[in-house]
């Protein structure tokens, strides 16, 4: 799983590129989601510095759901 958190530094790229177009930091406001795996990655990205970020699951969202039946944990 390596991948995902190799993906991180380009999430961050492109998001500095962004940035750029929009203005600076205080310009812009850019969302990025990332369901599954996706999720991995744009956390690894968030701990740059400068990136604030917001979370919430999904109630009935499939990938807790997953876990839920696997007994992985997932919410109660």
């Amino acid at each position: 799983m390596h991948w995902v958190y190799d993906g991180a530094p380009r999430l961050n790229n492109f998001l500095d590129g962004l940035r750029a177009v929009q203005g600076g930091p205080e310009a812009g406001h850019t969302t990025v989601s990332g369901p599954s795996y996706g999720s991995t990655a744009v956390g690894a990205a968030s701990k740059a510095p400068g990136h604030r970020v917001w979370a919430e699951a999904a109630h009935d969202g499939p990938v807790p759901l997953g876990g839920k039946i696997a007994r992985l944990g997932g919410y109660k």
